[in-house]
């Protein structure tokens, strides 16, 4: 615990300077990009160390070389999964949904509403170019670097799922900057990253303080032994009330009218469960790898990819009912 508020006490005036030095920056959201690509490139090595390379295969008896099959000497580093392209893959994801909002100009009368700058939908279609342009690259450089066989397919698997799983997802999540204000004016961007962060965050915290109190039935052990369906409970009630509690003494501030008190809790539960999920999807991928940290940059918490874990699943959802129901 002493390692975990250690680490909150350096993360949270940290996130706080940089939504101050991304305001500064302009609408285009320089700094934004910047912090993103160095947390994702820092995610997607962590990532990278999930995926162990095989076992080399014991060598034949003496006699038996004719009788072994071709690919029987394969490298076994070839199932590595490389981090220059799946990190490459995760820059073109960020750029793909940056780019919307750098060349597209908001005093441009012909512009379509649904692709105005300030729009959190207008990204997606420049993540889906990125992500098809990083997985492009990864197939292509193992084209060019291949050997002999053994292990590609698996490398390059490992490659598009961390290219997907980091940069999809955090350049989906990254669209909650531009979410509009009361004139479109893209005015409500952080307090739609602050539900987020509070309704993942505090369904985080509640999912573990209520499986220590309540929890005794397991939730899925053999994934995450100490999750609890107590803890679940808790998870979205809590999700819930820290999101409504943000939005409630947040919202005036962004020029919200009067919140919808259901509407803002339904949203916190729902973005708690997705978080719930996201935290169990990375506890699949370090359970595989027979460890207990995605890294240990970060005392108490592990590492980047162990904050991210939530953040990323949840992202998304966040993205889509702030665009199509929006909780405030």
């Amino acid at each position: 615990m002493p390692g975990r508020l250690l680490s909150a006490a350096i993360l949270i005036p940290g996130f706080l300077g940089l939504c101050w030095l991304d305001h500064r920056s302009g609408p285009t959201a320089p700094a934004l990009f910047v912090a993103l690509l160095a947390i994702g490139w820092t995610a997607t090595a962590e990532l990278v160390r999930l995926f162990p390379p095989p076992a080399a295969p014991p060598a034949p008896e003496p006699g038996d070389e004719e009788d072994t099959p071709a690919d029987y000497w394969a490298d076994p580093k070839a199932a590595r999964p490389s981090l220059l392209a799946a990190g490459l893959g995760v820059t073109f994801a960020l750029l793909g949904a940056w780019a919307p909002h750098w060349f597209v100009h908001a005093d441009d009368p012909t512009l379509p509403a649904t692709l105005s700058p300030t729009n959190a939908l207008t990204g997606l279609g420049g993540v889906t170019i990125g992500v098809a342009a990083g997985l492009i690259l990864a197939a292509v450089r193992r084209v060019l670097r291949f050997d002999r066989p053994g292990g590609h397919a698996e490398g390059l698997a490992a490659e598009a799922f961390g290219l997907l799983y980091v940069g999809g997802l955090l350049a989906v999540t990254a669209q909650l900057r531009w979410v509009g204000g009361p004139d479109g004016d893209g005015s409500a961007g952080y307090l739609a990253i602050g539900s987020l962060i509070a309704a993942a965050k505090c369904g985080d915290t509640g999912a573990y303080f209520t499986g220590r109190l309540l929890g005794k039935r397991k939730l899925i052990p053999r994934v995450s032994p100490g999750k609890t369906w107590a803890g679940a409970v808790g998870a979205l009630f809590w999700a819930a009330v820290g999101t409504t509690l943000w939005l409630w003494l947040a919202g005036e501030s962004f020029g919200r009218g009067e919140l919808d008190f259901l509407r803002a809790a339904v949203f916190g539960a729902a973005v708690g469960l997705a978080g719930l999920f996201g935290d169990l999807v990375e506890s699949v991928l370090k359970r595989d790898a027979g460890v207990k940290d995605a890294g240990a940059l970060l005392p108490g918490m592990g590492g980047v990819l162990d904050v991210l874990d939530s953040l990323l699943l949840a992202g998304p959802v966040a993205v889509l009912l702030w665009s199509l129901w929006p909780p405030a």
